[in-house]
């Protein structure tokens, strides 16, 4: 999956289906640090480590054309546990990390 980070507050999840991977990208014209995206900015706060984010996961499922689809919800949170055990997810509040891929 992939959150592109446009212009303002321009957000789109690309690659809904691709639950093997997780990146934040910055559109053509977007800005040079996501947190200037207002609607990143409302989801999103830096980790600890340069260039990675925590991003609220439910707001990332709003995002997707399938936010109503059961299967596919249940494919995301599977993938949220899966990357837990490596620091990319924190399950208790609801989290999500991810880079900005350059």
């Amino acid at each position: 999956m992939i959150l592109l980070c446009g212009q303002s507050q321009s957000l789109t999840l690309k690659d809904a289906e691709n639950f093997r991977a997780f990146d934040i990208q910055i559109a053509e014209h977007g800005p040079a640090d996501p947190m200037e995206n207002e609607g990143f900015a409302g989801m999103a706060e830096p980790a600890e480590e340069p260039g990675h984010y925590w991003i609220d996961a439910e707001k990332v499922v709003g995002l997707s054309a399938h936010a109503d689809d059961p299967v596919w919800k249940g494919k995301f949170h599977d993938m949220l546990k899966a990357v837990e055990k490596y620091g990319y997810s924190d399950l208790s509040k609801g989290l999500i990390k991810a880079h900005v891929k350059a």
